[in-house]
């Protein structure tokens, strides 16, 4: 991928704190796969309120790329 990405990752499972579809491991490796990509954790959010919800964090940084 030569494109610049960003990547969001959301750290709470979706029915269980800890069923997340990607561990911070697995994140940090497709990051690091991609050479011009930037990585943000946004705390409290899931697969689903990552978008949905109203982060100050995704508005910020979606915004801003």
């Amino acid at each position: 991928m030569q494109a610049p990405a960003l990547l969001l990752r959301a750290p709470d499972g979706l029915l269980t704190a800890d069923d997340c579809l990607m561990t911070q491991e697995e994140a940090e490796a497709m990051a690091h796969a991609i050479p011009r990509r930037r990585l943000v954790v946004v705390p409290g959010s899931n697969h689903y309120t990552i978008l949905r919800g109203a982060h100050d964090v995704v508005r910020r940084e979606v915004t801003g790329f």
